[in-house]
């Protein structure tokens, strides 16, 4: 094998020290364009993997899946726009990258505890 030729590397090796470039790209891609679209098979095109590889590598040195990842991204971001308390449900729905207020509401929920409506009236209340 050439010098400058790296192994292909095993998802499970290397985690100690962090995760690949390719790997960091795609999460940096994420966290600047979490309210756009995103596809799985575009994200593995930045990396130059297969798409497949790529969530496995991603659940692996991140500890969870790639949609889970953005949808805590999401949510957090909405959590901050509910805490404005100026943009109507469907607004911030729209504005985080889902596709509707009852998608955003229901996983809201499921992520906080407490409905979007229900989050703002308590932050509103302090």
């Amino acid at each position: 094998m050439a010098p400058d030729c790296e192994a292909p590397m095993n998802i499970e090796q290397g985690q100690s020290k962090g995760p690949p470039q390719w790997l960091a790209q795609v999460k940096e891609h994420i966290d600047n364009q979490y309210c756009d679209r995103l596809f799985l098979s575009d994200l593995a095109a930045i990396a130059g993997v297969h798409p497949v590889y790529l969530a496995r590598a991603f659940r692996s040195y991140y500890g969870r899946s790639i949609n889970k990842y953005l949808l805590g991204l999401r949510l957090e971001f909405a959590r901050k726009l509910l805490a404005g308390g100026e943009m109507s449900l469907s607004d911030i729905a729209a504005e985080t990258g889902f596709c509707d207020q009852g998608h955003f509401s229901k996983n809201f929920k499921r992520f906080y505890g407490v409905s979007p409506g229900e989050y703002r009236k308590a932050v509103q209340a302090r």
